[in-house]
């Protein structure tokens, strides 16, 4: 079974976000499970619960159709990854989050 590596830029909550979250952390008090939020709610975290780290922005990854232009893909001899080009992340991005599956 071989690995997956996908990159995530993280930002910090806004308003929106913020509001969102609090209606799946009311639902999750109640006993109830965060997927019984409103659709809108829903669509607004792309059908997954919030990232507890903040707003996500995939980058890219394996599987991904397209490449962010900040990521260009790293071939060596029995090594793959990405080079992250820093200059033209988002201004609002903060952190990098790097997640690798098995």
């Amino acid at each position: 079974m071989g690995a997956s590596t996908s990159i995530y830029g993280i930002r910090k909550p806004d308003e929106k976000w913020l509001k969102y979250k609090k209606i799946i952390d009311t639902l999750e008090e109640a006993g109830m499970s965060w997927e019984d939020a409103p659709e809108e709610v829903m669509e607004f975290f792309g059908y997954d619960k919030p990232d507890p780290d903040g707003i996500s922005m995939r980058l890219g990854g394996q599987y991904s159709e397209k490449f962010d232009p900040c990521l260009s893909v790293h071939n060596g001899e029995a090594e793959d990854g990405y080079i992250i080009d820093i200059a033209k992340l988002p201004k609002s991005i903060t952190h990098i989050k790097i997640i690798t599956s098995y």
